[in-house]
């Protein structure tokens, strides 16, 4: 079975969403298990009508020659990791004031600066893959001799394209783990927090935000 994606669609790879989408549905038709087809097949190519769907995802692939597929067994116990990673972090950098710290928004705010960091540095990965994939045909050896800049382009090209698919796989835990803090709260004791802030004359205590915590939170 191909492992390309418009091949495994039958589309160019200038392909139109809307071609995509047709041609997606055309073979479902024919691949769905629940009409005789083939299991296998029948992911494979959902698989590739949703990476070529997603704009990010399909310029990443154009770049990368990666769907960035992974086990979500192994993706859930990483993002579980880092959430536990992250907790406490948190808590330790608020043990004194636990009762008075909303830990959940703490989570999601640094979750926030980690996650702007790494769309940040996707666009530059983007950016640099690009202009390295214009300008590897461009340089020519004058003899027979080996291109070397060929070969640094090349080189180039894999280090950057391996980066960016770490740089997906971060964004797409982080993602997961909004998802998460989203579907919980932190129980903040609001009358400690106003009696902390009337002691320390501090506004930000008796308004109930306690100071943000400022730490980077490595993947």
């Amino acid at each position: 079975m191909t492992e390309d994606l418009y091949e495994l669609l039958g589309v160019e790879r200038d392909a139109l969403p809307h071609i995509i989408k047709a041609a997606y549905r055309r073979l479902a038709a024919v691949h769905h298990p629940d009409r005789g087809g083939d299991q296998e097949m029948f992911v494979a190519i959902t698989t590739a009508y949703n990476v070529l769907m997603d704009p990010k995802l399909r310029e990443m692939y154009d770049l990368t020659g990666s769907a960035g597929g992974e086990n979500p067994l192994a993706v859930q116990h990483r993002v579980i990791d880092s959430l536990a990673h992250m907790f406490e972090l948190v808590l330790s950098r608020n043990k004194d004031m636990i009762e008075e710290t909303d830990i959940i928004e703490q989570m999601e705010f640094e979750t926030g600066r980690v996650k702007d960091v790494n769309l940040k540095r996707r666009a530059e990965l983007m950016t640099a893959l690009k202009s390295f994939n214009r300008v590897v045909g461009r340089i020519k050896r004058k003899g027979e001799e080996k291109n070397v800049f060929a070969e640094i382009a090349a080189k180039r090209i894999t280090e950057l394209s391996d980066e960016l698919e770490h740089v997906a796989k971060v964004l797409s835990d982080i993602e997961r783990m909004l998802e998460i803090m989203a579907d919980h709260e932190s129980v903040v004791d609001m009358i400690r927090t106003v009696q902390m802030g009337a002691y320390f004359g501090d506004n930000t205590y008796a308004s109930g935000q306690p100071g943000i915590q400022h730490w980077v939170f490595k993947f």
